[in-house]
């Protein structure tokens, strides 16, 4: 193990306008439709996205199940310990619904693998990871 952090991913952020978001709270369900509606804002107004533009999204303790693969919300019930249903059953989600597009307002499409085509980075907060490992 490192002694060291990997911050190298910091490097490829080039872009004329960069900003982080803080993701904690599942609650409404659409905790990235900020990070969609700020690089629409910038791509409408300005004619900028990704590489000119550059956004990173902190995953905090409560936004945990955002960087989780499906075998994980599976295995651990990751959506009736976060109370997450799953869109497309109404059951406690046992897959990320937070990977692929969700359901958004119109016009709208909201996932961590649309947002990561748009050259968004996802960052897990270690302090956040240690402490959900240890419950």
């Amino acid at each position: 193990m490192s002694d060291t952090w990997d911050l190298t991913w910091l490097d490829h952020l080039k872009g004329r306008h960069k900003q982080v978001f803080a993701v904690g709270v599942l609650r409404d369900h659409l905790p990235l439709l900020v990070v969609v509606n700020y690089l629409d804002a910038h791509r409408e107004v300005y004619g900028l996205a990704y590489p000119d533009i550059n956004t990173v999204v902190g995953i905090a303790r409560q936004g945990f199940p955002i960087n989780m693969q499906d075998a994980l919300w599976a295995k651990y019930e990751l959506g009736r310990r976060w109370e997450l249903k799953d869109p497309a059953t109404g059951d406690w989600a046992r897959r990320n619904i937070y990977f692929d597009a969700m359901p958004a307002p119109p016009g709208k499409v909201v996932g961590v693998k649309t947002l990561q085509a748009r050259g968004s980075v996802f960052w897990q907060c270690n302090n956040a990871l240690n402490a959900i490992v240890r419950e």
